[in-house]
């Protein structure tokens, strides 16, 4: 019975390979602790994020790398020991008997935990928040003596069922220890005043600037004020606050009187850049709606312009407002707007991977379809039914029965695959320039297909969802299995496996339900509580 409980443990086995095409979606479903997990240490794909075992602070003692990629998830949520029983063991019985029955279940395993404090609060303010700090602390030693250690200097603390991994090697006392929240400490007033108003979103850029200036006036002999280094408990500092907030003028002005300002880290290892850029692929993935966590990742058209200008001031790297004349200036300021990390995007969302998983589907494609259609009448070109998910009827009706109307479908194909090749963006003007300059055999049979109601972006979206189906994280990975040395010479970018966003970027529709929906899955079949 309930009043016979002495201990309780809430946790999940997650199979992340059936969950990985959707893995923030997924995740996202259940439960406030698998969300956190995924979007606090995972990408879309769940991969584990670069910065963890990549930035000189995030990393932490960097005992968690790569490792941490593949393989099921056991996370516990929550562990709960009735007060008279703490201190016994009986806390440890159980998670190691949880540990061992999810080892049953799964060949290649890792568990997370997210210590903290369970429980009402009482008292002040402060007095909630030191009652909260000592119960985490207690908590950490508790998943560190079960050899649990720190991923990065993150929340979360990981378990390898792997003997000679690691984190084995790593006494509890060296673990990565995060800066606790200094709840003793006031913000100076000036400062606070300063940042009330960059964080309001009806501060206009003037006011914010205007009370930058009234709070630091620049006067003959002083160069630094003693609140301007102040921080807020998190460490974030008054440019970490202009950036994250898309005050460029502000930014810009901070820049010029205090440069120093761009080297301080906050609490989570951030400079001011990092927290602008770390803010900004938040906001790519989601959104928080009345207390609801909405998932933006298909929706993403790009970061705005004040977030692009504060990413070229702290950068160092001129932009431009992309309403004007095109140039190198676009060109970075693309990069910034739509979060290319390899900086060859063509039009700063088209990979060079991206581009290569186009081609190569195109050329493969093209070569099996073209024999069919000269020997076997296109018998397995029409009987694929991913050629016609995305065309007309009518369409349809002339494609099933008519040679020409189907060399031209594969001809709007090729014109798609020489503006990737030529890093052109594969849009309706840029296809449909080329197809004017086709040669007028060739162009007749892809008037053919035109004529006969077809249009680029239902061939488009073909090519773009075989690529999704055949990607090695979104779909069965044919693609990486086939041209692994081609991709590995690529450079890797963010964008890499972002065929929707892409789609959306070119002007076509994405997929749609009738697409999505046959890849749907039921998380309930790869959560175990």
């Amino acid at each position: 019975s309930e009043e016979d409980d002495i201990a309780c443990c809430s946790a999940k086995l997650i199979r992340r390979d059936y969950v990985r095409p959707d893995f923030l979606f997924e995740m996202n479903r259940p439960s406030a602790v698998t969300s956190a997990l995924a979007f606090e240490l995972f990408d879309r794909y769940g991969r584990f994020r670069g910065e963890f075992y990549n930035h000189r602070v995030r990393k932490g003692t960097g005992v968690w790398g790569k490792e941490l990629d593949e393989g099921d998830i056991l996370l516990f949520e929550t562990i709960i020991v009735q007060s008279e029983y703490r201190r016994t063991g009986v806390g440890t019985l159980v998670i190691k008997l949880l540990m061992e029955a999810a080892q049953e279940k799964s060949r290649k395993l890792i568990a997370f935990a997210r210590p903290g404090h369970l429980g009402p609060l009482v008292g002040s303010v402060k007095e909630k928040a030191q009652a909260v700090t000592e119960s985490t602390i207690n908590s950490q030693y508790f998943w560190q003596s079960l050899g649990f250690r720190r991923v990065g200097n993150s929340a979360w603390f990981a378990f390898s069922f792997r003997p000679d991994h690691p984190s084995k090697s790593l006494p509890a006392v060296d673990d990565h220890q995060s800066p606790m929240i200094n709840w003793e400490d006031d913000i100076p007033e000036d400062m606070d005043e300063v940042l009330k108003v960059l964080v309001n979103l009806e501060s206009t850029e003037t006011q914010c600037l205007e009370s930058i200036k009234n709070a630091f006036p620049i006067r003959p002999g002083i160069i630094r004020w003693p609140s301007l280094t102040a921080t807020d408990r998190m460490g974030n500092t008054i440019l970490h606050y202009a950036a994250m907030s898309h005050r460029a003028a502000s930014v810009k002005h901070l820049l010029s009187m205090w440069p120093f300002l761009a080297q301080f880290r906050n609490s989570d290892g951030y400079t001011p850049l990092e927290a602008l850029k770390s803010s900004l692929e938040t906001s790519r993935a989601k959104r928080e709606e009345e207390g609801e966590t909405i998932i933006n990742l298909d929706v993403f058209s790009g970061f705005p312009q004040a977030a692009i200008s504060c990413l070229g001031l702290l950068t160092g790297i001129p932009v431009i407002d992309l309403d004007t004349l095109p140039g190198d200036l676009l060109l970075n300021s693309l990069k910034f707007k739509y979060g290319c990390t390899c900086g060859k995007c063509v039009g700063g969302f088209l990979s060079p991977r991206t581009r290569l998983a186009v081609v190569t589907q195109i050329h493969r494609l093209c070569d099996i379809w073209r024999e069919d259609i000269e020997t076997n009448n296109g018998q397995e070109f029409v009987d694929d039914p991913e050629v016609f998910q995305f065309l007309k009827s009518e369409t349809v009706a002339e494609l099933e029965t008519s040679k020409e109307v189907q060399l031209g479908y594969l001809n709007v194909c090729m014109l798609i695959c020489r503006c990737a090749v030529e890093g052109r963006q594969p849009r309706d003007s840029n296809i449909l320039r080329m197809y004017f300059t086709m040669p007028r055999e060739t162009s007749a049979v892809t008037w053919a297909f035109l004529k006969a109601g077809g249009i680029v972006s239902d061939v488009a979206r073909m090519l773009f969802y075989k690529c999704l189906r055949e990607d090695e994280l979104a779909g069965d990975g044919t693609h990486a299995r086939i041209f692994q040395g081609r991709i590995s010479r690529q450079p890797a970018c963010r964008n890499d496996h972002e065929y929707l966003f892409v789609c959306k970027m070119l002007g076509y529709p994405i997929f749609g339900d009738l697409d999505l929906n046959k890849i749907d899955l039921d998380y309930e079949a790869h959560y175990e509580d």
